[in-house]
């Protein structure tokens, strides 16, 4: 269920977009209408054999699928850029974001807190640390500029 929610984000998230910035709509229909007709496909022969895994199963299925021939169609509307240097960095930090939330203990409501305010933190200091989009360069040039534009005051002028 959870490749199946990836690659439904995917697409919509990021692949879809194409469609919207070519004014191409009429492709993502017939990216949609092949990603039924799968999951429909796939439905039938799994869901008898397996029950509520085989249709998580037809769904996972028809979302790998419906991304691929998104990020085909994708192309002819308007191509985006795919980020793929980035994504073993990007994986990387969700890792080490989930090894620190999982090594945080804690239940209620101030557990979730803290668990989230770890992630944040492990995934942000890693996403840094590994150059993630250009995002260490990004903060030198955003915190040079601050730092920069304060003017330190002179003593003994204009007393």
């Amino acid at each position: 269920m959870a490749a199946g929610t990836f690659f439904a984000g995917l697409r919509a998230h990021y692949l879809d977009h194409a469609f919207q910035l070519g004014r191409r709509p009429s492709l993502q229909i017939w990216v949609t209408c092949l990603a039924a007709i799968v999951a429909t496909g796939f439905s039938f022969y799994l869901i008898p054999r397996y029950g509520p895994v085989g249709a998580a199963m037809a769904v996972t299925i028809a979302m790998a699928v419906s991304c691929c021939h998104a990020a085909v169609a994708g192309r002819w509307a308007y191509p985006i850029p795919m980020p793929v240097s980035a994504a073993p960095r990007i994986a990387f930090c969700c890792a080490l974001m989930a090894v620190a939330v999982h090594a945080v203990p804690g239940r209620g409501f101030h557990g979730l807190l803290s668990q989230v305010a770890i992630g944040v933190l492990v995934y942000g200091v890693s996403a840094v640390a590994l150059n993630v989009l250009d995002l260490r360069e990004r903060a030198v040039e955003i915190l040079s500029r601050r730092l920069w534009r304060r003017e330190i005051p002179v003593q003994g002028a204009d007393s």
